[in-house]
């Protein structure tokens, strides 16, 4: 079951609409860049025992009330909420710098075997990259989720589908 949740500041004004299952509200941080508030009272449940529709459903409609920084309102959300990442757009820069930074020439030679990843965004765009963990990490999505979506091309996890291209291991 699935919960949505917002983050208050210290004078309740709402900076991030979040929706997860398990005790994703708890985390210390939300993908690196969203602290979470140190009083567990401006952490607020909206609501809970939802399915994974209705909860992306619910922080979409929040998300919307409350607007993103970026369309001038109060929220840190990066996307519009919902499956994959709605909103979330990517200068050019920003997409070379993704496939250059998960280029084999960046892995280190400790690797045992390298894995060439085909990743296309929920937008259609493809990426390549060597090192699915680090992509993942920076993305703030689940690796194993990742993993899952490889192994089927019907596949997919939060709108990204996955390719794994295996190469020999590298001496």
């Amino acid at each position: 079951m699935y919960y949505v949740y917002i983050f208050y500041t210290e004078d309740q004004v709402p900076y991030y609409v979040g929706m997860g299952s398990g005790k994703r509200y708890t985390k210390r941080e939300i993908r690196d860049t969203i602290p979470r508030p140190d009083d567990d009272e401006l952490t607020v449940l909206i609501a809970e025992d939802l399915t994974r529709e209705e909860a992306w459903e619910l922080e979409k409609k929040y998300i919307a009330q409350y607007g993103r920084e970026c369309d001038g309102g109060t929220l840190l959300n990066k996307c519009t909420g919902g499956p994959g990442t709605p909103g979330l757009t990517l200068s050019d820069e920003r997409k070379a710098a993704i496939g250059s930074h998960f280029s084999v020439s960046n892995l280190s030679n400790s690797h045992a075997a390298v894995h060439t990843w085909i990743i296309t965004t929920p937008e259609g765009e493809e990426i390549t990259c060597h090192n699915m963990a680090q992509f993942c990490r920076e993305q703030g999505i689940d690796k194993s989720g990742m993993t899952h979506a490889s192994r089927s091309p019907t596949h997919s996890y939060h709108g990204y589908k996955v390719k794994k291209i295996p190469h020999t291991k590298s001496t």
